[in-house]
């Protein structure tokens, strides 16, 4: 007697342990976001960033002005996003859709009185 008792137990045990299984099978889960995002950046100086963010490679390609991309490397932060490489850095706080671009210093070029110098950070935001 003790041991169908037990058998009970266990077979009401495994109809619940299915039940709670089936009803989190029919939650639907949400999305996971990309491994790679393409975003378009217009910087406060006129420039335009395209940039792919590749999470799975942890690095973004930046391309300033339909140049040639860079590649920057992914950098720990605590908040937002950073990326550094080949003298370039590109990083966002809390609002992802600003970022701060700081070109590399060796695309220097010749200025107007006026204006900022390559190297120098520029405000970008995502283009709409």
């Amino acid at each position: 007697m003790r041991r169908n008792e037990l058998v009970r137990s266990a077979l009401r045990a495994a109809a619940l342990c299915a039940g709670v299984l089936a009803a989190g099978c029919a939650t639907p889960c949400p999305d996971a976001p990309p491994e790679a995002a393409q975003q378009r950046f217009r910087c406060e100086d006129g420039s335009r960033l395209d940039v792919t963010f590749d999470r799975a490679a942890g690095r973004a390609l930046v391309s300033e002005d339909g140049g040639a991309p860079l590649v920057l490397l992914v950098q720990i932060t605590g908040v937002g996003y950073h990326y550094e490489g080949a003298g370039a850095d590109l990083r966002a706080g809390r609002d992802p859709t600003e970022a701060t671009w700081r070109p590399p210093a060796s695309l220097t070029v010749a200025l107007e009185e006026d204006e900022q110098p390559k190297g120098a950070p520029v405000t970008c935001r995502l283009a709409g």
